[in-house]
Parts: structure tokens; C-alpha cells; sequence
């Protein structure tokens, strides 16, 4: 296990001044002799010996994190390794001195998008570049003019560290350490960590190395690069070896599930709508669509839309599969849903039918208390909807003259709550084609058919559909599967 390092002092400015120009091997040298030398061009420079603090010693991560070298200097550095890779599209990427220690880490940002550098991590890089700052912490900046040549494969040595009021000496830098997580997150899927008393705030980042922990995981040798970014202290690991091992096993000496912590089900999520990490078990999918699929509970009730930031998330979803599924709840579009991240997000368990509710049994089952706001859900005080709908999903209101069922007020589909729920709706009436494939209903709620392509239905016909109900800002929509779930029915 690496050493714990101690609260560390600030830096002493060593004698000598930094040179005007590169200095390699003791003899000065300028221009692209310099930019040759250091990135290793020409015969190969020793190690560490890319520019020099006068004649004492050459400059080194250290220097440039801690402040003994002034914003504005180009500096030549050597042999550091790559801890964080860039991000697609990204142009920020992470680098430490092999041996590690206070003030070794550094954040490099290209001043230009550079496709062709895509250093890998544990890749070993020789770096020229200006010191910089980017909100308010020191950076490398290199432009096209300067350079990073990768000379090899190393490994950075993680600093193991303890609870900290101050993480400032290992900013940037690979880090170990033990903590608990303290909660399921935010949309972002950053956690809380809580490492001991007077250790200040610190948050998880496991996006990128795929970490499932939940609220309460007690986890030794949890690891990653400590990053500095909008007002937060994050620990961002970036493989799953970075999630340590369980600390608390229990009498049994077997390890707990470490996303427990953050199991949920739709009912309790409509109840108390949250953000965060989710393990949602017992889902059975209800409706597929192109990078989306929606699910809801075995026996039937509230949905939720889960979508595939990575495309092979949902690879062979069907109609009818059971899952277990662990995701980011977020709400980009108003209405929370289940993002996939990856491909074993989602773990197919069987297959069962997914069962249709009407809108009235779903807004009257008692695990929905407090999910419903009878102010604004149009739905009564019993619980019932005032839609216009009966217990069976028909309107009983009533047809006029000419057969047809009248328009109602808006029926309570229009809310979050009924999100993604597959509903039986009808009879009810077509009427003006809203767009290709749309068009609106006496039920005040337009019908899709964007899941499986087909002509929108055609206008004045009296229909019973079944489909899922699509909530986002502007507007909801009924989403039958298939052909087969629309009814026309005999006037």
C-alpha cells in the first residue's frame, strides 16, 4: 500500500531563477533545437534534464503546481504519465510525475482541438508548454506550436492520503484513500464521500470507470484524480479497479451488494421524485424505441423512459423483457428518466407481459399518496380522474347527437406522475392531423405513431388504443407500439 502522506507545508522557492530560455543537458539552447530536445527529436535528453532552476536542479511538476514558476514561462518537462485521458471532444487531460508526492499531479489544456493526440492512460510523455491558470488553478497550456511526444508506458503511483482540510497539495494528483459514500448523488452523478471528522467536502466521480455504489458503501483504497472544477473537490476514478474493496463484511464474511444503498422502485420514485444513481429491480420493458425503451413494474403502474447513452445499452431490448436496470436518474427534459451509461446497465431477467392500467386505477392506487395533486392533476378528490373516463378507461360522458363521444376537459395524462405508464385509452375520436404520423384525440391527447413508423390514424375514427404515455416540456403524447394496438371500432 502506498505511504500516507501528512498534511504538507508550503513549498520554499529554491536559489536560482528559471532561465529565459530552454535549458537542456547544462548548455543553453533556443528555438527548435530546444523543441527537438525536449521531446525527444534528437538523441534523447536524460531524463528530468528538460530546463533548469539556474544551475541547481531542472524544473519539474513540482515547481510548476506549486507556484515556484510564474504564470507566462514555457516550460520543458519529462517522463510524466498520463492518470486521465481526454474525454471525447475534450481537451483537458491529466498527468503526474511516476513517484508521485505533494504538488505532482498537473491538468494540461490544448489551446487548439488537436484530434491526433490521444495519449492513452499509463502513456508516458515528454511535454513543452506555458504555465497557465483556468479558473483559478494552474494549468499547462499547449498550443499548435508546442509539444507532447509520447516515449513509452509507465504507471503512476496513487498517493494514499487521509481525511484533509485542505486537498490543495494533491490537486491533479492520483490519489487512495478510504471513505464512505454518503449518498446516491445528483444528476451528474457526482456522490458524496465522507472521509472522517475535519476532512473537507469531497465528491465522487465514477462515471467514467463505471462504478455501481450506493448510499451507505463503505469502500478501502477507493481511487482517482483529484480534480478542481466548478467550486467542487472531485475524486474521478476512471476504471473499475478504482472502486477499492468492501471495508464492512458482515458476520457471514460475504460482502454486502455496494449499490444497495441505492435501490429504488417506480412507485416510491413517483411518490418522491429524486435525481442520482438508481438499481431499479422487477421492470418489465413496455415500449422500444431507437435509443430508448420504456419500463415499468411486473404487475403493471408508473413508468419510466429509460434512455441509451450508449447505444449498446439497450442492443436486443424487446417488448416484454423483465430487467434489473442501474442508471442516472435525471430530468433534461422535464420529466425524470433512467440514463443507461453502458451496455451492463441493464440485465435482462426473463420476459413477462407488461400489463396496460387505465389513467383512474393507476391515479387511485394508494402507493401514489402524495404523487397526486388533486389542484392540478384533474383528478378529484377520491382520486378519480375528472376526465371523462370511467373505471374501465371509457368515457362515460356521453355521446352527442352524432354518436361520437364529446370532447372532455384535459384528462390527468398530461402529468409527470403518469409518465411512461402503458395505458388503455377509448373509446375515443381522431380529429385534426397535427403532423406526419400525429394527430389529435377527443381525449385531449395526440396519438403517435413514431415507435413503429406507420400512417397516423385516420381523422373522425373511433378508436381504443394502447400505448405509452410520452411526457416532456412541450407536450405529451399516447405512443401505440404497433398497428395492433389501435382498435377502430364500429360506430
Amino acid at each position: 500500500m502506498p505511504p500516507l502522506y501528512p498534511p504538507v507545508a508550503a513549498p520554499r522557492r529554491p536559489t536560482g531563477v528559471l532561465g529565459p530560455r530552454p535549458y537542456v543537458g547544462g548548455a543553453r539552447a533556443s528555438g527548435p533545437l530546444a523543441l527537438g530536445l525536449l521531446l525527444g527529436c534528437t538523441p534523447p535528453t536524460p531524463a528530468g534534464e528538460a530546463q533548469f532552476f539556474g544551475a541547481d536542479r531542472p524544473v519539474t511538476v513540482f515547481d510548476v503546481r506549486s507556484g515556484l514558476v510564474e504564470s507566462g514561462r514555457v516550460v520543458g518537462l519529462t517522463n510524466l504519465v498520463v492518470t486521465v485521458p481526454r474525454a471525447p471532444g475534450g481537451r483537458d487531460l491529466w498527468v503526474q510525475a511516476p513517484e508521485g508526492g505533494a504538488y505532482g499531479g498537473l491538468r494540461l489544456y490544448l489551446n487548439s482541438p488537436r484530434p491526433e493526440l490521444q495519449p492513452a492512460r499509463g502513456a508516458v510523455l515528454n511535454l513543452v508548454g506555458t504555465v497557465g491558470s483556468r479558473a483559478g488553478h494552474t494549468v499547462l497550456l499547449i498550443d499548435e506550436t508546442q509539444g507532447v511526444r509520447e516515449v513509452g508506458v509507465g504507471e503512476a503511483v496513487p498517493n494514499r492520503i487521509g481525511p484533509l482540510a485542505d486537498y490543495g497539495p494533491w490537486i491533479d494528483s492520483l490519489v487512495e484513500l478510504d471513505a464512505t459514500v454518503a449518498g446516491c448523488g445528483d444528476a451528474a452523478g457526482l456522490q458524496p464521500l465522507d472521509l472522517g471528522a475535519r476532512s473537507a467536502p469531497l465528491v465522487l466521480d465514477p462515471v467514467r470507470a463505471g462504478l455501481r455504489l450506493g448510499a451507505g458503501a463503505q469502500r478501502a483504497g477507493l481511487r482517482g484524480v483529484l480534480q478542481a472544477t466548478s467550486g467542487l473537490t472531485r475524486l474521478a476514478s476512471q476504471v473499475a479497479e478504482d472502486g477499492g474493496e468492501d471495508a464492512a463484511v458482515g458476520d457471514s464474511g460475504a460482502a454486502a451488494d455496494p449499490a444497495a444503498g441505492c435501490a429504488a422502485d417506480l412507485w416510491s420514485l413517483r411518490a418522491a421524485p429524486r435525481e442520482g444513481w438508481a438499481q431499479l429491480d422487477d421492470l418489465v420493458l413496455s415500449a422500444v424505441g431507437a435509443g430508448e425503451a420504456w419500463a415499468q413494474p411486473a404487475g403493471g403502474g408508473p413508468g419510466l423512459r429509460l434512455r441509451a447513452e450508449d447505444p449498446a445499452a439497450l442492443q436486443g431490448a424487446v417488448v416484454g423483457e423483465a430487467l434489473t436496470a442501474w442508471g442516472l436518474l435525471a430530468a433534461p427534459r422535464g420529466v425524470v428518466e433512467l440514463q443507461l451509461l453502458r451496455a451492463g446497465d441493464r440485465s435482462p431477467m426473463g420476459t413477462a407481459a407488461p400489463v396496460a392500467w387505465t389513467l383512474e386505477a393507476l391515479a387511485a392506487d394508494p402507493r401514489l399518496a402524495g404523487a397526486v395533486d388533486g389542484g392540478d392533476s384533474g383528478v378529484s378528490d377520491s382520486g378519480v380522474s375528472d376526465s371523462g373516463l370511467d373505471d374501465s378507461g371509457r368515457d362515460d360522458s356521453g355521446p352527442d347527437d352524432s354518436g361520437a363521444p364529446t370532447e372532455g376537459p384535459t384528462p390527468a395524462v398530461s402529468l409527470a406522475w403518469a409518465s411512461g405508464a402503458l395505458l388503455q385509452l377509448g373509446p375515443l375520436v381522431t380529429t385534426a392531423e397535427r403532423a406526419p404520423g400525429r394527430v389529435n384525440s377527443t381525449a385531449a391527447l395526440p396519438i403517435d405513431t413514431r415507435l413503429y413508423g406507420g400512417p397516423a390514424p385516420a381523422q373522425q375514427a373511433l378508436l381504443s388504443v394502447i400505448g405509452v404515455l410520452d411526457v416532456d416540456l412541450t407536450e405529451t403524447a399516447l405512443l401505440p407500439r404497433a398497428p395492433a394496438d389501435l382498435v377502430v371500432q364500429a360506430r
